[in-house]
């Protein structure tokens, strides 16, 4: 018997390959065959509170969430004075 995969490995935002949908796809499916996990365990460059917002109706069934994040990405212009900075 084939184990069934909850969650793709690799999400990348493109052609509606988004965290939310897959995030929500998942818990969706293990609701249903009733393995709903306690806790939900994201790691990804950003997450804004936003994002929290379009996964509530799957995750409100979670006793926690936990979040490992990137670092804020740098804004073009603090990047061209750091290269600036270096010359």
């Amino acid at each position: 018997m084939t184990e069934k995969k909850y969650l793709k490995s690799f999400i990348d935002n493109q052609n509606q390959n988004t965290l939310a949908k897959a995030i929500n796809k998942s818990l969706g499916l293990l609701k249903k065959d009733k393995k709903m996990p306690d806790e939900l365990q994201i790691a990804t460059a950003f997450f804004n509170p936003q994002g929290l917002n379009l996964i509530a109706n799957e995750a409100k069934h979670l006793n926690s969430i936990k979040l490992l994040l990137g670092a804020e990405p740098e804004t073009e212009i603090i990047r061209k004075k750091r290269h600036e900075k270096a010359l």
